[in-house]
């Protein structure tokens, strides 16, 4: 008969980087609009506009954990006659 232990411990690190540069988001189609938006005219900011959204990752996205494992076994050489185990 034979027991044993398995101890193991998984450590995992995760650092996806997702939208780093930012991206805007123009909701609705308006040709005259979309251009005053590139342009910044009129006095206005390109942030000033609300049919704009400017997404930007902020801060760490790192994910650092660990799981700890532990199972126990025990095997046992009975069979039915000796020469078929």
């Amino acid at each position: 008969m034979a027991v044993g232990v398995d101890y193991s411990r998984i450590g995992v690190r995760q650092n996806p980087v997702s939208n780093q540069f930012g991206s805007f988001l123009i909701s609705g189609f308006d040709v005259r609009r979309f251009c005053r938006f590139c342009q910044g005219g009129s006095g206005t900011k390109r942030f000033d506009d609300p049919s704009a959204i400017y997404r930007r990752q902020v801060g760490s996205s790192t994910f650092d954990s660990a799981a700890t494992q532990i199972a126990f076994f025990a095997q046992d050489k009975l069979g039915i006659t000796p020469t078929l185990r």
